[in-house]
């Protein structure tokens, strides 16, 4: 009886091990959740959001544009690129700062005169721009996190796509009706990694629906110190108005 009780208990023992083992393991973000949960929730986070290293590629209102900068709040630094020519740009308390011998590469002055008297000024010197330039207008969305958040919540049709990694970071894909593509990291607190989006992505949201693109966000969060230019040149003193 003794070892028949050993026996019993061994193959008890060994019974619960196998039924532990056995339990289905906990399930991961991407397959614990819906869609429409993935895409609230980085809706929901992407919202309280004050800095990031922000990317877009694509068209707006005023045609093909490219921005890359660190941001914090509305201020940023960074490159736009128009046209496949890209100028250094500083927006720091509502003004906007463009590295000087950018201009003459984007924009050519046929003026022999004022061509040369704009060359002089510039030299290393940045350009404030007046306050009626719109070359930051069409940006307004991407550096507004609350936009981008509304945006999201106005996306339909919602699909999981599977998993993959942008740069290292672990994704899910949720596609939307539209043909938008919305990357949402897997690890807490599910931050919008990238979104791709079509003319028609947020129509009726007040956000993004002017343009189509590619949108990157990382360094979440992170301190940036962004400073006005020291040496700058006032753009009206060039004999130029417009922005």
């Amino acid at each position: 009886m003794p070892h028949a009780r050993r026996w019993f208990v061994t193959l008890s023992v060994v019974a619960l091990a196998a039924a532990c083992g056995g339990s289905a393991a906990a399930q991961s973000y991407d397959q614990s959740h819906t869609a429409t949960q993935i895409a609230n929730d980085s809706a929901s986070s992407v919202k309280s959001v004050k800095s990031e290293h922000v990317k877009f590629d694509g068209t707006t209102t005023s045609g093909q544009i490219g921005f890359e900068a660190d941001v914090s709040g509305q201020d940023f630094n960074g490159t736009i690129t128009m046209s496949g020519q890209s100028l250094k740009v500083i927006a720091v308390g509502g003004k906007v700062y463009v590295y000087g011998p950018d201009i003459l590469t984007v924009a050519p002055i046929s003026d022999p005169t004022l061509a040369a008297r704009v060359k002089a000024l510039v030299g290393t010197n940045w350009v404030v721009l007046p306050n009626s330039s719109t070359v930051t207008g069409d940006l307004s969305s991407v550096l507004d996190m609350s936009s981008i958040s509304t945006c999201i919540t106005s996306l339909t049709g919602l699909k999981k796509k599977g998993t993959s990694t942008i740069e290292g970071d672990a994704v899910v894909e949720v596609d939307d009706s539209s043909g938008g593509q919305l990357f949402v990291l897997i690890a807490s607190p599910h931050y919008p990694r990238r979104f791709v989006l079509t003319t028609n992505t947020c129509p009726g949201s007040g956000s993004t629906s002017s343009g189509s693109g590619t949108f990157d966000l990382t360094k979440v969060n992170a301190t940036f110190t962004i400073s006005a230019p020291t040496n700058v040149v006032d753009l009206t003193s060039l004999g130029i108005s417009g922005g």
